[in-house]
Protein backbone atom coordinates (compact mmCIF):
# COMPACT_ATOMS: atom_id res chain seq x y z
CA UNK A 1 0.00 0.00 0.00
CA UNK A 2 1.31 3.58 -0.82
CA UNK A 3 3.50 4.94 2.43
CA UNK A 4 1.31 8.06 2.48
CA UNK A 5 -1.57 6.03 4.10
CA UNK A 6 0.07 3.95 6.24
CA UNK A 7 1.25 6.69 7.81
CA UNK A 8 -1.74 8.23 7.67
CA UNK A 9 -2.95 4.88 9.38
CA UNK A 10 -0.02 5.10 12.18
CA UNK A 11 -1.17 8.49 13.11
CA UNK A 12 -5.16 7.86 13.51
CA UNK A 13 -3.72 4.80 15.91
CA UNK A 14 -1.77 7.40 18.04
CA UNK A 15 -4.44 10.21 18.35
CA UNK A 16 -6.51 7.34 19.35
CA UNK A 17 -4.59 5.48 21.67
CA UNK A 18 -5.89 4.37 25.24
CA UNK A 19 -4.53 2.54 28.02
CA UNK A 20 -4.34 -1.01 28.05
CA UNK A 21 -3.08 -1.63 23.94
CA UNK A 22 -1.42 -4.57 23.05
CA UNK A 23 -0.57 -3.32 19.27
CA UNK A 24 -2.84 -2.17 16.20
CA UNK A 25 -2.66 -3.63 12.29
CA UNK A 26 -4.10 -2.82 9.44
CA UNK A 27 -6.67 -5.29 7.50
CA UNK A 28 -9.10 -5.68 4.61
CA UNK A 29 -9.20 -4.26 0.82
CA UNK A 30 -5.94 -1.38 1.28
CA UNK A 31 -4.08 -4.13 1.70
CA UNK A 32 -5.16 -7.58 0.22
CA UNK A 33 -3.24 -8.92 -2.90
CA UNK A 34 -4.40 -6.78 -6.08
CA UNK A 35 -5.78 -3.75 -3.64
CA UNK A 36 -6.09 -0.48 -6.21
CA UNK A 37 -5.30 1.54 -3.48
CA UNK A 38 -7.16 4.86 -3.71
CA UNK A 39 -9.88 6.08 -1.78
CA UNK A 40 -10.72 2.84 0.37
CA UNK A 41 -11.13 3.15 3.88
CA UNK A 42 -8.86 2.37 6.67
CA UNK A 43 -9.77 -1.16 8.94
CA UNK A 44 -7.86 -0.70 11.39
CA UNK A 45 -7.70 -3.02 14.86
CA UNK A 46 -6.41 -2.17 18.40
CA UNK A 47 -5.78 -5.28 20.32
CA UNK A 48 -6.41 -4.58 23.76
CA UNK A 49 -5.73 -6.58 27.04
CA UNK A 50 -8.56 -8.77 28.10
CA UNK A 51 -9.69 -7.13 31.02
CA UNK A 52 -9.07 -3.32 29.62
CA UNK A 53 -11.63 -4.19 27.17
CA UNK A 54 -13.84 -5.52 29.28
CA UNK A 55 -13.50 -1.98 31.60
CA UNK A 56 -14.36 0.14 28.20
CA UNK A 57 -18.08 1.41 27.24
CA UNK A 58 -19.11 -0.51 24.46
CA UNK A 59 -19.46 2.58 22.73
CA UNK A 60 -16.17 3.14 22.63
CA UNK A 61 -15.13 0.17 21.28
CA UNK A 62 -15.72 0.73 17.57
CA UNK A 63 -15.16 4.46 16.38
CA UNK A 64 -15.26 5.66 12.26
CA UNK A 65 -12.82 8.75 11.35
CA UNK A 66 -14.85 11.04 8.85
CA UNK A 67 -12.47 13.12 6.64
CA UNK A 68 -14.63 15.69 6.03
CA UNK A 69 -13.04 16.92 2.71
CA UNK A 70 -14.57 17.92 0.15
CA UNK A 71 -15.86 15.42 -0.41
CA UNK A 72 -16.99 13.96 2.36
CA UNK A 73 -16.13 10.44 3.10
CA UNK A 74 -15.37 7.78 5.82
CA UNK A 75 -11.94 7.40 6.10
CA UNK A 76 -11.27 4.45 8.56
CA UNK A 77 -12.99 2.78 11.04
CA UNK A 78 -11.39 1.64 14.60
CA UNK A 79 -11.82 -1.24 16.24
CA UNK A 80 -11.10 -2.43 19.78
CA UNK A 81 -11.04 -6.09 20.09
CA UNK A 82 -9.38 -8.67 22.99
CA UNK A 83 -6.31 -10.71 22.97
CA UNK A 84 -8.62 -13.56 23.41
CA UNK A 85 -10.06 -13.25 20.08
CA UNK A 86 -7.34 -13.81 18.25
CA UNK A 87 -6.88 -17.04 20.15
CA UNK A 88 -10.21 -17.85 19.80
CA UNK A 89 -9.72 -17.28 16.17
CA UNK A 90 -6.35 -19.72 16.29
CA UNK A 91 -8.62 -22.45 17.39
CA UNK A 92 -11.43 -21.60 14.64
CA UNK A 93 -11.79 -23.50 11.02
CA UNK A 94 -12.87 -20.92 9.32
CA UNK A 95 -11.66 -19.96 6.54
CA UNK A 96 -12.21 -15.81 6.88
CA UNK A 97 -10.40 -16.37 10.88
CA UNK A 98 -7.11 -16.90 9.18
CA UNK A 99 -6.95 -16.11 5.35
CA UNK A 100 -6.80 -12.36 5.90
CA UNK A 101 -4.02 -12.03 8.72
CA UNK A 102 -1.57 -13.12 5.86
CA UNK A 103 -1.89 -9.67 4.79
CA UNK A 104 -2.12 -7.72 8.05
CA UNK A 105 0.49 -5.33 8.15
CA UNK A 106 1.59 -4.69 11.43
CA UNK A 107 1.33 -0.76 12.95
CA UNK A 108 2.42 -1.28 16.48
CA UNK A 109 3.42 -3.91 18.49
CA UNK A 110 4.70 -2.85 21.76
CA UNK A 111 5.67 -6.23 23.96
CA UNK A 112 6.32 -7.96 20.10
CA UNK A 113 3.49 -10.35 20.53
CA UNK A 114 0.45 -8.91 18.06
CA UNK A 115 3.63 -9.79 14.70
CA UNK A 116 4.13 -13.49 15.48
CA UNK A 117 0.48 -14.05 16.26
CA UNK A 118 -1.15 -12.63 13.39
CA UNK A 119 1.47 -14.92 11.42
CA UNK A 120 0.34 -18.10 12.97
CA UNK A 121 -2.91 -16.84 12.06
CA UNK A 122 -2.32 -17.30 8.81
CA UNK A 123 -0.63 -20.36 8.63
CA UNK A 124 -2.50 -23.46 7.04
CA UNK A 125 -1.28 -26.94 9.51
CA UNK A 126 -0.55 -29.64 7.10
CA UNK A 127 -3.01 -32.06 8.80
CA UNK A 128 -5.57 -29.97 7.90
CA UNK A 129 -4.18 -29.27 4.32
CA UNK A 130 -3.74 -32.66 3.55
CA UNK A 131 -7.53 -33.62 5.15
CA UNK A 132 -9.38 -30.57 3.20
CA UNK A 133 -7.51 -31.88 -0.47
CA UNK A 134 -9.17 -35.25 0.24
CA UNK A 135 -12.82 -33.86 1.49
CA UNK A 136 -13.10 -30.35 -0.99
CA UNK A 137 -11.88 -32.85 -4.22
CA UNK A 138 -14.45 -35.47 -2.75
CA UNK A 139 -16.77 -32.39 -3.13
CA UNK A 140 -16.32 -31.23 -6.37
CA UNK A 141 -16.67 -34.60 -7.79
CA UNK A 142 -20.19 -35.12 -5.99
CA UNK A 143 -21.40 -32.07 -7.25
CA UNK A 144 -19.97 -32.83 -10.72
CA UNK A 145 -21.56 -36.16 -10.83
CA UNK A 146 -25.18 -34.89 -9.41
CA UNK A 147 -25.28 -31.87 -11.66
CA UNK A 148 -24.95 -33.68 -14.88
CA UNK A 149 -27.82 -36.60 -13.81
CA UNK A 150 -29.92 -33.66 -12.37
CA UNK A 151 -29.54 -31.42 -15.83
CA UNK A 152 -30.68 -35.41 -17.78
CA UNK A 153 -33.59 -35.10 -15.43
CA UNK A 154 -34.11 -31.57 -16.42
CA UNK A 155 -33.94 -29.79 -12.73
CA UNK A 156 -32.28 -26.53 -13.54
CA UNK A 157 -32.98 -25.27 -10.03
CA UNK A 158 -30.79 -27.97 -8.26
CA UNK A 159 -28.07 -28.19 -11.19
CA UNK A 160 -27.40 -24.13 -10.33
CA UNK A 161 -27.11 -25.15 -6.58
CA UNK A 162 -24.95 -27.99 -7.43
CA UNK A 163 -22.73 -25.73 -10.03
CA UNK A 164 -22.08 -23.01 -6.97
CA UNK A 165 -21.42 -26.03 -5.16
CA UNK A 166 -18.95 -27.27 -7.17
CA UNK A 167 -17.24 -24.42 -7.78
CA UNK A 168 -16.82 -23.57 -4.08
CA UNK A 169 -15.08 -26.61 -3.78
CA UNK A 170 -13.24 -26.04 -6.67
CA UNK A 171 -11.68 -22.75 -4.84
CA UNK A 172 -11.05 -24.15 -1.38
CA UNK A 173 -9.38 -27.05 -3.25
CA UNK A 174 -7.00 -24.90 -4.97
CA UNK A 175 -6.06 -22.93 -2.02
CA UNK A 176 -5.38 -25.20 0.23
CA UNK A 177 -3.20 -27.31 -2.72
CA UNK A 178 -1.33 -24.19 -2.40
CA UNK A 179 -0.77 -24.27 1.00
CA UNK A 180 -3.19 -21.03 1.93
CA UNK A 181 -6.55 -21.05 3.74
CA UNK A 182 -9.21 -20.24 1.39
CA UNK A 183 -9.73 -15.86 0.72
CA UNK A 184 -12.32 -14.53 1.54
CA UNK A 185 -15.38 -14.10 -0.92
CA UNK A 186 -15.18 -10.89 -1.85
CA UNK A 187 -11.09 -11.58 -2.52
CA UNK A 188 -11.77 -15.12 -4.32
CA UNK A 189 -9.93 -14.41 -7.95
CA UNK A 190 -7.60 -12.07 -6.16
CA UNK A 191 -6.64 -14.56 -3.89
CA UNK A 192 -6.17 -17.63 -6.16
CA UNK A 193 -4.09 -15.51 -8.34
CA UNK A 194 -1.51 -14.74 -5.71
CA UNK A 195 -1.11 -17.77 -4.94
CA UNK A 196 -0.48 -18.86 -8.37
CA UNK A 197 -3.46 -20.40 -9.69
CA UNK A 198 -3.80 -20.60 -13.39
CA UNK A 199 -5.28 -18.30 -15.37
CA UNK A 200 -6.99 -21.04 -17.83
CA UNK A 201 -8.34 -22.62 -14.26
CA UNK A 202 -9.55 -19.38 -13.08
CA UNK A 203 -11.60 -18.87 -16.61
CA UNK A 204 -12.98 -22.76 -15.49
CA UNK A 205 -14.19 -21.89 -12.48
CA UNK A 206 -15.75 -18.24 -13.75
CA UNK A 207 -17.31 -20.19 -16.38
CA UNK A 208 -19.22 -22.35 -13.97
CA UNK A 209 -19.91 -19.21 -11.81
CA UNK A 210 -21.45 -17.18 -15.09
CA UNK A 211 -24.37 -19.73 -15.11
CA UNK A 212 -22.37 -22.36 -17.48
CA UNK A 213 -24.46 -25.50 -15.75
CA UNK A 214 -23.60 -29.11 -15.42
CA UNK A 215 -21.60 -28.97 -18.27
CA UNK A 216 -19.19 -26.04 -16.93
CA UNK A 217 -18.73 -28.23 -13.57
CA UNK A 218 -18.27 -31.01 -15.68
CA UNK A 219 -15.09 -29.33 -17.61
CA UNK A 220 -14.21 -27.49 -14.24
CA UNK A 221 -13.56 -31.26 -12.32
CA UNK A 222 -11.47 -32.13 -15.28
CA UNK A 223 -9.54 -29.53 -15.12
CA UNK A 224 -8.97 -29.79 -11.47
CA UNK A 225 -7.89 -33.37 -12.32
CA UNK A 226 -5.15 -31.75 -15.22
CA UNK A 227 -3.89 -29.11 -13.02
CA UNK A 228 -3.07 -32.03 -10.07
CA UNK A 229 -1.88 -34.12 -12.30
CA UNK A 230 0.70 -31.68 -13.41
CA UNK A 231 1.39 -30.84 -9.74
CA UNK A 232 2.19 -34.85 -9.46
CA UNK A 233 -0.48 -35.25 -7.06
CA UNK A 234 -2.71 -38.03 -7.23
CA UNK A 235 -4.58 -38.51 -4.35
CA UNK A 236 -7.87 -37.97 -6.76
CA UNK A 237 -6.91 -40.93 -8.71
CA UNK A 238 -7.57 -43.40 -5.78
CA UNK A 239 -11.41 -42.72 -5.88
CA UNK A 240 -11.98 -45.89 -3.77
CA UNK A 241 -9.59 -44.99 -1.20
CA UNK A 242 -10.86 -41.35 -1.00
CA UNK A 243 -14.09 -42.56 -0.17
CA UNK A 244 -13.32 -45.14 2.25
CA UNK A 245 -11.64 -42.32 4.29
CA UNK A 246 -14.55 -39.93 3.97
CA UNK A 247 -16.61 -42.54 6.23
CA UNK A 248 -13.50 -43.04 8.54
CA UNK A 249 -13.20 -41.25 11.58
CA UNK A 250 -11.52 -38.87 10.51
CA UNK A 251 -13.05 -38.17 7.03
CA UNK A 252 -16.77 -37.38 9.16
CA UNK A 253 -14.45 -34.82 11.06
CA UNK A 254 -12.92 -33.09 8.09
CA UNK A 255 -16.66 -33.40 6.84
CA UNK A 256 -17.95 -32.15 10.03
CA UNK A 257 -15.59 -28.84 10.54
CA UNK A 258 -15.01 -27.57 6.76
CA UNK A 259 -17.55 -29.52 4.64
CA UNK A 260 -20.05 -27.51 2.74
CA UNK A 261 -23.20 -29.47 3.43
CA UNK A 262 -23.08 -31.65 -0.12
CA UNK A 263 -21.58 -34.72 1.94
CA UNK A 264 -23.02 -36.30 4.65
Amino acid sequence: MPAAREARARELLDEHAIDGEIGGFLIGSTVYPGAQGGLADLDLFVVMEDDALTRLPPRRRTMVVIDRGPPRRKEAEISRIPWRQLEQRLRSDLDICHWCYGFAVVLRDQEGRLGPMLAELAVLPEPVRQARRRLHFLELAYCRSKALSRSRAAEPMNVGALVACGSLAAVKLVAVELGSWAPVSHWTEQGLRHLGAPDTLLAQIQRALDGGGAEAVDSLHQSVIEWLDARGTSLHRHLPTLREWLFSEDGLEATRRWGSGVLG
